[in-house]
């Protein structure tokens, strides 16, 4: 569903000479001169975002969501977004938008890369925006926006091998994309680099969307012994949360603070405010001062890291990641990019320096 806050005024229909009629009346009202018909207003800016959740998902949608509202009151552009978009439809939608003239376009997720690659070059007026491109894209109007997730699971990884009284550390995560199985594998190394014990179990549901079989995922590794769990599944991950919730077990928000979804079993969430990025590019690009290229975000900024802790979460573990986040931002240590099932396996856990 494509919706806008745009409205228009037409006299097409109207005859001839009522129009001449009502020109020449308000000519009159305004003094008459021509200089007065010169000064026409600004035409309104415009941007638009393509989800393919809700906006209410209370994770990875709501946030891009977020992230345009915040171009609209940052720059006063009319805003407009289509939302639960089926991948049928992404094509169709993408090139509805660029038709009509928008001056920003975000698609909002990596699968939506080679879209924004066939028609930037179509709609020169038009700037496409990819969030979390799978590829950096750089072109005059084609931006992607890299979001250094797998820097900010790696924290949630050295807080899970603190935190751990059985060893064993979940994860569930929804469809087994490059940058999703990064994540995981960013965890599970932090989680042995602050634990060199600690096992950790990953699973992938094949869905962003069915929260039944991402608590039943969830329930399984609890079941197996798993006292805390990572999850990024969108809005399945309401299911992980929900499985925790009745278990009683420790597990990690992801995106947006997800703590009220379940504050006595959130320990905290791994930021990802691509909607924040997002914004920041929008509305550089309507202000004229954006400098192109593609753009990275990692935990140097507030786009990527943990979120706010639950209360009980003891101060020497923060202490211990923010150590770690500190380093990784000044650039003494570097989180490897692992797209593929079990990379981080073969790796020796890492040291601060």
């Amino acid at each position: 569903m494509l919706t806008s806050r745009r409205f228009r005024l037409s006299l097409l229909r109207l005859p001839l000479s009522f129009c001449s009629l009502l020109i020449s009346l308000l000519l009159s009202a305004c003094g008459g001169g021509d200089d007065e018909m010169d000064s026409d207003p600004e035409p309104t800016q415009t941007a638009a975002i393509i989800l393919p959740g809700a906006i209410s998902d209370q994770g990875w949608n709501q946030m891009g969501y977020l992230g345009l509202e915040k171009i609209g009151k940052e720059t006063g552009a009319e805003i407009r977004f289509a939302e639960n978009v089926p991948a049928a439809n992404w094509d169709r939608v993408a090139r509805s938008f660029a038709e009509e003239g928008v001056d920003v376009l975000i698609l909002h997720g990596l699968e939506f890369t080679e879209i924004a690659e066939k028609y930037a070059p179509q709609f020169p007026d038009t700037h496409f925006i990819v969030n979390n491109s799978i590829r950096p894209l750089d072109d005059k109007n084609l931006t992607s926006i890299e979001i250094r997730t797998w820097e900010a699971s790696f924290l949630a990884g050295i807080l899970a091998g603190q935190m751990t009284e059985s060893g064993i550390c979940g994860a569930v995560g929804g469809n087994d994309y490059p940058l999703f199985i990064a994540q995981a594998e960013g965890y599970r190394l932090g989680a042995r680099s602050a634990n060199p014990e600690a096992k950790t179990q990953i699973v992938f549901t094949g869905s962003n969307f069915d929260t039944i079989k991402a608590k039943e995922a969830a329930q399984a590794q609890i079941e197996s012994g798993a006292d805390i769990i990572w999850q990024l599944a969108n809005s399945a991950g309401l299911g992980v949360i929900e499985a925790c919730r009745e278990a009683g077990v420790d597990v990690f928000g992801w995106g947006i603070d997800q703590r009220h979804v379940a504050p006595e079993v959130v320990i905290t969430t791994q930021k990802v405010d691509v909607g924040a990025a997002c914004a920041e590019v929008g509305i550089q690009i309507l202000q004229g001062t954006f400098e192109g290229g593609s753009v990275s975000f990692g935990v140097e900024s507030e786009a990527a890291g943990l979120g706010e802790y639950r209360e009980d979460v003891p101060q020497e573990y923060r202490d211990v990641v923010e150590k770690w986040r500190q380093a990784i931002a000044d650039g003494l240590i570097e989180i490897p990019l692992m797209k593929t099932r079990d990379a981080s396996e073969g790796l020796e856990p890492l040291s601060l320096p």
